[in-house]
């Protein structure tokens, strides 16, 4: 990707006056010039544009500094999932930009999923001036406010209300609020739009430290049980689980952490000794709703580090900057207790089962991939088989389908010599297609579609299946059959955004399939791998995977 791709587009207005392509322009619109212009000397260096009228003058005006790479999609959910993506491993915000009306509120989703995950992300939306809302004009809700709920903060930038220094104070505060989640800055432009002049430059606004909060001190007694929750982090780099955290553990495959059992559904099915006295977690909530029911009213509930959820009513709170050095501490004297399962082998055979294709996923992926897991039933076997890959994420924040492919796409624009796999099932790749419909081409990422004919994770569920309703109404119909178009839809889908197709339905043409994944370099444009699995071999290699029981003589760690 060339600066914003400005050496192979004309300037827009006839001439190729290096001045235009080298920072010394800008949107004739203060609010739209100070955002640009600060959020880039903060640090902000990358922004997602939704195409639109309204808000041209946030595109003339980022388009024009130099230091942020812009990347456009049509798609404004997948916009701001994409920013959300490039925020992921850096930490650093990154901007995504609409136009007006619903085209803002469907930054709604990724605003959410970035909230419960605290990645910092800036959502800017173009407005028309507050005399206009509600008096019939098209494109026009009300977006002042329209986040609230998500986000760290939230104001609108008005430039006939707000003089340059308010304006570039209010910028200010966003971009440190966006260090803890995501920002909205609701920006409302009159006609003309287009309008631009000669870039000036000023100091940044002086800015006052945040207070750091005082930790709460909730210490472990020696002869305390104690089960420690590493849940999921955004997209860190994997490390062992160090043995000086001698507790008991179940270490998310979204945590970061590894070498101890991940699936807490399957520690709860081998459970026999009465629940711990003390449950510490760190990072996010866990997956299972069999382990959140189970925790009983005596056992307290410690989380350690950033951020804090209270699913059990009782948290105590301890703020600290490296929890796994603070869970050493604790467990100083203490008898080794983590927690291994061994693997349980689940092999391709002719009859596909959707936990053989993600674990041959997991062992073929190069170990300096990426690998973001689509949410549903990808996400709950991605806890049970082996990831050699260094960074394993799902979005686990509001844990929806919607933005997996598109925040993998994110990433993929950030780092584009890196790998960047998603492994998603048919309705979600589907239901997020247009996060491969950008500019410029994610070339780096290989999508494996796990299709086992619709939403898979309804028949793990007591009740869709006995309401005789379960294909039509919960699985959304059998995304295989004749009748929805089938193989043939998620073909042309892939098709539909540039990308090469292959489709497998059997253990040889995985393995064929994944080879092509991965052949060639990181430049060779989207691929597709659709594999066709079966429901009940599927349901066969669940219940192997979680009824695998601790290997006394061989440990093999997950």
């Amino acid at each position: 990707m060339g600066r914003n791709g400005s050496e192979d587009r004309e300037h827009p207005f006839g001439t190729a006056d290096l001045k235009y392509l080298c920072g010394m322009w800008t949107s004739e619109h203060a609010a739209a010039r100070w955002l640009a212009a600060d959020l880039a000397a903060m640090g902000l260096r990358y922004a997602v544009i939704a195409p639109g009228s309204r808000n041209a003058p946030l595109v003339l005006a980022f388009h024009h500094q130099p230091q942020i790479e812009l990347a456009v999609a049509v798609d404004e959910r997948a916009a701001a999932h994409i920013a959300l993506g490039m925020a992921l491993r850096t930490r650093v915000p990154a901007a995504a930009i609409s136009t007006s009306g619903t085209a803002a509120v469907n930054f709604g989703p990724a605003l959410a999923e970035a909230f419960y995950q605290g990645v910092p992300l800036i959502a800017l939306t173009a407005d028309r001036p507050a005399a206009a809302i509600d008096r019939g004009h098209g494109q026009t809700v009300r977006q002042s406010g329209l986040f609230t709920a998500h986000t760290r903060y939230e104001t609108t930038l008005d430039a006939d209300l707000l003089d340059e220094s308010a304006l570039r104070a209010r910028i200010a505060e966003a971009w440190r609020a966006a260090a803890d989640g995501p920002v909205h800055l609701n920006v409302p432009f009159d006609e003309p739009l287009y309008g631009i002049t000669e870039a000036t430059t000023a100091p940044l606004p002086a800015t006052q430290p945040s207070a750091s909060a005082s930790p709460r001190i909730a210490p472990i007694a020696p002869t305390d049980r104690v089960l420690v929750l590493l849940g999921p982090a955004p997209h860190t780099e994997r490390r062992r689980v160090p043995e000086s955290c001698a507790f008991e553990v179940i270490a998310d495959a979204f945590s970061g952490w590894y070498g101890v059992e991940a699936s807490a559904d399957r520690w709860m099915r081998h459970r026999t000794e009465p629940f711990p006295d003390v449950v510490v977690t760190v990072g996010g909530p866990p997956m299972s709703k069999a382990l959140r029911n189970a925790v009983p009213d005596r056992t307290r509930h410690v989380h350690v580090g950033a951020g804090s959820w209270d699913v059990w009513g009782r948290l105590e709170h301890v703020q600290v900057e490296d929890p796994m050095a603070w869970l050493a501490a604790m467990a100083v004297g203490r008898p080794e207790r983590g927690q291994a399962m061994p693997l349980a082998e689940v092999p391709l055979q002719d009859a596909l089962s959707d936990a053989a294709v993600i674990a041959a996923v997991g062992q073929t992926a190069p170990e300096s991939a990426s690998v973001h897991i689509a949410n549903s039933t990808a996400a709950r076997y991605a806890q049970l088989v082996p990831w050699r890959a260094r960074r394993v994420h799902a979005n686990r924040g509001v844990a929806g389908i919607d933005g997996c492919t598109s925040t993998a796409v994110g990433e993929a624009l950030a780092h584009p010599d890196e790998w960047v796999v998603v492994v998603t099932g048919d309705l979600a790749f589907l239901y997020d297609l247009n996060g491969l419909w950008v500019d410029p081409e994610p070339r780096n990422v290989r999508v494996v579609v796990v299709d086992n004919g619709g939403g898979g994770i309804f028949r793990w569920l007591k009740g869709p299946k006995e309401s005789g309703l379960l294909t039509r109404y919960f699985e959304g119909g059998d995304c295989r059959s004749e009748a929805s178009g089938g193989r043939r839809s998620l073909e042309a889908a892939a098709a539909s955004v540039g990308a090469a197709c292959q489709t497998a339905r059997s253990a040889e043409g995985v393995r064929a399939g994944l080879d092509w994944l991965f052949a060639g370099g990181t430049r060779d444009g989207v691929k597709v791998l659709v594999v066709e699995t079966d429901g009940e071999a599927s349901d066969l290699a669940y219940q192997r995977l979680m009824n695998a029981r601790p290997n006394q003589n061989e440990t093999r760690w997950l």
